[in-house]
């Protein structure tokens, strides 16, 4: 079923708590627990289930997993240095608004680095022995697809573009590409809510640069990709073309206001006043 962007505000409208949104999650157990912590929040905010400008409790996150504030607290440290979260001293920790200018610059990193890493991934003489890791990811997208599961069919996307580039023998960058997506993959599941993504034709677009790849020729690999990543001007154009998304995120940056030192300080400023009162006497 198409959601409406109606349907969708009303979806956000009823915000769940942090404690809600983490209950579902599970720590991977891999690393240190602050990574763990880091991984499951962005995660959360990147799928838009921690909605702009949601205050983001240590406490309430601690406790969610029965663990100590520090690690989760240096996990909303490193969300800070992402720009995914921004910390308020003495108010609290707030995910931060869709940012439309981030998201015309990550659509230009990600087009850039993945376009050049294809090349090389078709280039790369054991590029066979990953042919069974690449039908297997294609294989899960069609399911999520068949079943609707826009959750899974995302993970098993962003799963390929990085098996891409590992293919590539640089598989340091993806972590320059994922950091740079955050608001492109919040705008993607706000489509995927709006069953705006064209699941069916990416999966199609990705056999096709699969083939390429596997055939060893890095300007067909290169062709597919572009053609299937497309133009910046063309990615503008499908929110243009949207009838109430960019309106829609809009509304919900509005209601994302963080604060700021100088909004939360009146009893600072009163007590300053005060100070100065007494001086004078």
């Amino acid at each position: 079923m198409v959601s409406t962007v109606e349907e969708i505000e009303a979806r956000f409208a009823q915000q769940r708590s942090v404690a809600d949104s983490l209950h579902s999650c599970q720590l991977s157990g891999a690393g240190p627990l602050s990574t763990q912590f880091y991984e499951v929040l962005r995660g959360l905010i990147v799928s838009l289930d921690l909605h702009p400008g949601q205050l983001l409790s240590e406490q309430e996150i601690a406790e969610a997993f029965s663990a100590s504030k520090t690690p989760v607290r240096e996990a909303l440290i490193r969300l800070e240095v992402a720009r995914l979260v921004k910390i308020v001293p003495k108010s609290g920790t707030y995910v931060m608004p869709i940012d439309l200018a981030r998201y015309k610059e990550a659509c230009f990193v990600r087009l850039s680095l993945e376009a050049s890493a294809i090349r090389l991934a078709a280039q790369n003489p054991d590029r066979d022995s990953f042919a069974t890791q690449l039908m297997m990811m294609i294989t899960e997208q069609e399911r999520a697809c068949r079943s609707g599961d826009y959750p899974a069919y995302f993970k098993a996307d962003v799963g390929l573009h990085k098996l891409f580039v590992e293919m590539a023998g640089v598989a340091g960058v993806w972590g320059a590409i994922e950091r740079s997506q955050v608001d492109v993959f919040r705008i993607r599941h706000l489509l995927g809510m709006q069953n705006l993504g064209r699941s069916k034709q990416a999966i199609a677009d990705h056999k096709s640069i699969v083939v390429a790849v596997l055939a060893g020729d890095p300007d067909a690999a290169q062709a597919e990709l572009v053609s299937h990543i497309g133009s910046l001007e063309g990615k503008l154009r499908i929110l243009e073309e949207q009838p109430g998304i960019l309106e829609f995120i809009e509304k919900l940056n509005e209601t994302a206001h963080l604060p700021t030192r100088a909004r939360r300080s009146r009893a600072v400023k009163a007590a300053a006043v005060k100070v100065e009162e007494t001086c004078r006497v």
